[in-house]
């Protein structure tokens, strides 16, 4: 390790002293970039799979409740964190190159996007049908309350 020295008065110029040039911090960056880009891949893929746990726990649940008693709010919820957030982080664990995935792996992170894919699709469709049929029955139940009022 390189240890800068002060100069006192009186001491000899034969010396040693830190003088600091243009190189110092390239040399520093280069020896300490492999180990800060292990770390900060590690970290980094460590969040994103931390992230995409939480998040899927959260959009099956909207789903799951959206679906079985057809509330447009919750499938709306579902797609949006289908969209936002989880398919950008399964093709970050997908596509990141500093990441050594074996082929299984690979296999599966690309069934699992395929399938994201197809659920983006499909959520799409299911919720502006669902939304059109739930536009219809308030349209309808307005439409009834204003003849019974007539009545």
């Amino acid at each position: 390790m390189f240890r800068p020295t002060i100069k006192q008065r009186g001491e000899s110029r034969n010396r040693s002293t830190f003088q600091p040039s243009s190189t110092d911090g390239v040399v520093l960056q280069c020896d300490l970039l492999p180990s800060l880009a292990f770390f900060y891949d590690s970290y980094v893929s460590f969040q994103v799979l931390l992230t995409a746990a939480g998040n899927e726990c959260l959009r099956l649940y909207l789903g799951y409740i959206g679906n079985l008693s057809d509330k447009v709010p919750e499938l709306a919820g579902f797609w949006l964190l289908s969209l936002v957030p989880q398919l950008p982080l399964q093709l970050f664990l997908l596509l990141n190159q500093n990441i050594m995935l074996q082929p299984l792996e690979q296999i599966v992170q690309s069934l699992s996007v395929l399938l994201l894919i197809i659920q983006l699709l499909t959520g799409f469709f299911a919720l502006r049908h669902s939304s059109k049929v739930h536009a219809e029955q308030s349209r309808l139940r307005i439409l009834l309350w204003t003849q019974q009022k007539d009545d």
